[in-house]
């Protein structure tokens, strides 16, 4: 988790406006992963929402399927971001949409 919110601060998705920026973390040779939210998200949706997605990517990593894991994931966490933070008018993309390795 450590090295996981070190990342989320290092590409800087503590500074969106919102503080709403996600971080789905997996480091390959570990054979971990962590889920990183930022404090206007978490405000939101609270520590069950964080334990349902980390619980159910952990079940997907165990069966094998890593795939499905991180696609249903990263689907919850934009239902829940498009919930809470809908599009605006004027909004912009404060972060890269781009996998970072």
């Amino acid at each position: 988790m450590a090295t996981a919110s070190r990342w989320y601060r290092r590409l800087g998705m503590d500074d969106t406006k919102d503080r709403n920026g996600i971080l789905v973390y997996v480091a390959v040779d570990d054979r971990a992963f962590a889920i990183v939210g930022g404090q206007g998200i978490h405000a939101k949706v609270g520590d069950a929402f964080w334990e349902a997605l980390r619980d159910a990517m952990r079940e997907s990593f165990a069966k094998g399927d890593a795939a499905s894991g991180l696609t249903r994931a990263i689907g919850e966490a934009g239902s829940r971001l498009a919930e809470h933070f809908p599009r605006r008018t004027d909004d912009k993309n404060e972060l890269s949409d781009e996998i970072s390795y």
